[in-house]
């Protein structure tokens, strides 16, 4: 059983009768994926049924077969939640998507009941800005998305209003835990609950922080028991659960197992325990200064291949500027490049099997 069947079973029942649950936190952070300009949802609060119906009237399947797992797993979640009221009538509104040379970000806002809202971060997409900023969070913080988030955060939060729980997947987790930790004061107090779902940790002195340390007993990490994206930097509270496959696959939300209206509980595996130690004794092998330039010369790199996007990397002609390119970069930033178009590589082609 998986997200789709969640929905499916339990759609009929409303949030009064069935309390937010995690599944729930997961079929709202994987909407936030879809761009929803040019629907409904730009002139102000609608429901989800009316904003989905408004995007399927204008793309299909095919239309998105090309930009990674996680914005397919997000189409067949719409197609599922707008005929299954629990979801259906839930209102959707203030859904913002900013781009540029360093930076991703895209959020919208949920109002579950007139007591709880829920604010999701969009994770990655398949812009090469969304990775570099990925990459990114190892040398700099905040990134520009935190603080955007941030804003975003405490613009929807109101002391007289509802709870807010925030919550995102992939990058969109660790922009949500960021963001509850940049807000302060009484705000940060109605913020409810943190889902980081297989997004990346912080850097040693985030994870010291008071900050952190604040919202940490709100924070749920969520990864799949082979998590890859959801080890990297620093964490110290993991929620560990059952993927239905193994590595780069495991990171889509709709292979995680659910039994009943629960995730199936589960352990890390040897190897992601081990990625995390790697990873680890990378950090503390390189200051920020270094990590910024390995990531500066892998991203220079790719824009002179004229790879923009990750669907660039399955550009033949790309491909082959891209591997010239290669021989003027030092060893360590190679490996990264190659490791990037192995992981890019396999999510294109694992979306377009699902799209047949």
């Amino acid at each position: 059983m998986n997200l789709i069947n969640y929905i499916q079973k339990y759609g009929q029942i409303s949030f009064k009768k069935m309390p937010f649950n995690d599944l729930d936190n997961l079929v709202f952070c994987s909407l936030a994926y879809l761009d929803y300009s040019g629907t409904c949802v730009d002139s102000g609060l609608h429901s989800i049924k009316e904003i989905g119906q408004d995007y399927l009237r204008t793309h299909r399947f095919k239309d998105v077969s090309k930009l990674g797992l996680s914005i397919k797993d997000a189409y067949k979640t719409l197609v599922e939640v707008i005929n299954a009221p629990r979801f259906a009538n839930v209102g959707m509104y203030d859904y913002v998507y900013l781009l540029d040379e360093e930076t991703q970000f895209g959020a919208m806002t949920f109002t579950i009941t007139p007591k709880l809202s829920f604010v999701a971060f969009e994770g990655t997409d398949q812009t090469m800005s969304g990775w570099k900023e990925d990459c990114l969070l190892a040398c700099r913080f905040p990134v520009e998305s935190h603080t955007l988030g941030a804003e975003y955060l405490k613009k929807h939060i109101s002391l007289t209003g509802p709870n807010v729980i925030v919550g995102g997947h992939s990058k969109g987790g660790n922009t949500a835990l960021v963001s509850a930790m940049l807000v302060t004061g009484l705000k940060q107090r109605k913020i409810s609950k943190v889902y980081s779902n297989d997004g990346p940790g912080l850097r040693k002195r985030e994870m010291e922080s008071k900050a952190y340390k604040t919202v940490r007993p709100k924070l749920n990490h969520i990864v799949p028991h082979c998590s890859i994206v959801g080890m990297l930097l620093r964490h110290d509270k993991h929620y560990p659960i059952k993927s239905n496959t193994y590595g780069v696959f495991a990171h889509s939300m709709l292979t995680w197992e659910i039994i009943g209206d629960k995730l199936r509980r589960s352990k890390l595996t040897a190897k992601s325990l081990a990625l995390e130690k790697s990873l680890t004794e990378w950090l503390n092998g390189h200051s920020d200064e270094d990590r910024k330039k390995i990531i500066d010369s892998v991203f220079d790199l790719f824009e002179k291949s004229g790879i923009k996007e990750t669907v660039d990397i399955a550009n033949a002609k790309k491909l082959v500027a891209l591997a010239k390119n290669l021989k003027t970069v030092d060893e360590e930033s190679k490996k990264l490049v190659v490791d990037m178009v192995k992981y890019a590589g396999n999510n294109i082609s694992q979306a377009a099997k699902k799209s047949v």
